[in-house]
């Protein structure tokens, strides 16, 4: 039971950080070309 709950756990973990990991990468890089462009 303990083994399964672990499990259930970490893939719920794994599909969460798959889901938001491109949203977070996203986040940060589009002030960082809004400056680009600025400076440019």
């Amino acid at each position: 039971m303990a083994n399964a709950t672990i499990q259930s756990v970490i893939q719920a973990l794994v599909r969460r950080y798959r889901f938001e990991r491109p949203i977070y990468i996203t986040r940060p890089t589009l002030p960082k070309l809004e400056d680009f462009r600025r400076r440019l």
